[in-house]
């Protein structure tokens, strides 16, 4: 199956993978939750960094072994933080009265008592949102939700002066439209 320097390999990996994890393993857990990850998929994280680390490690490689599992771990943290907040921020600019994800605002509780009253607000408000640029309205959408700059950034791949752009100019239009 393997050879026998291929598996020798193996074994000294294995070997420094358990040294690392029975010295190393509450240092791992601290970068992991530091790394934007809660309790439990920290030691998820941690789990798949050493599996990572089994089959990929190259002892001879010249790479410390531990600062190579702490990156390996520190990529699967942000893996994780970025398909929950990717799934949390999925379909923002859905169409106009399209189901699924993206008819977010289908789905918010209003204040008001009256439905005629909740359908005109939710219809003012899609033709508010319409006549914004779709950047502009998933910048907006996104800060609306709770992300900071920084995370709108990690979403969308935008610098902070487009996103900047984008809230200023997004808010700017909906206070025109308000205004008229």
């Amino acid at each position: 199956m393997y050879s026998n320097t291929e598996q020798q390999r193996r074994e000294r990996v294995q070997v420094l993978a358990e040294e690392l994890y029975r010295e190393r393993r509450h240092y791992l857990l601290r970068i992991a939750r530091k790394n934007g990850v809660n309790e439990v998929d920290a030691e998820e994280a941690m789990n798949e960094a050493f599996a990572s680390f089994i089959r990929a490690f190259d002892p001879d490689g010249g790479a410390p072994a531990l600062a190579w599992l702490t990156l390996t771990l520190k990529r699967e943290c942000w893996a994780r933080y970025r398909r929950l907040h990717l799934d949390r921020s999925a379909g923002q600019e859905a169409e106009r009265g399209g189901e699924g994800p993206g008819a977010l605002i289908d789905s918010i509780p209003s204040r008001a008592g009256d439905p005629a009253q909740l359908v005109a607000g939710i219809d003012e408000a899609r033709v508010k949102l319409a006549a914004l640029k779709p950047a502009e309205r998933r910048t907006l959408g996104l800060i609306a939700a709770g992300y900071s700059y920084k995370e709108v950034g990690a979403i969308t791949g935008w610098t902070h002066t487009k996103i900047n752009r984008c809230a200023v100019e997004g808010r700017a239009a909906l206070r025109e439209t308000t205004a008229s």
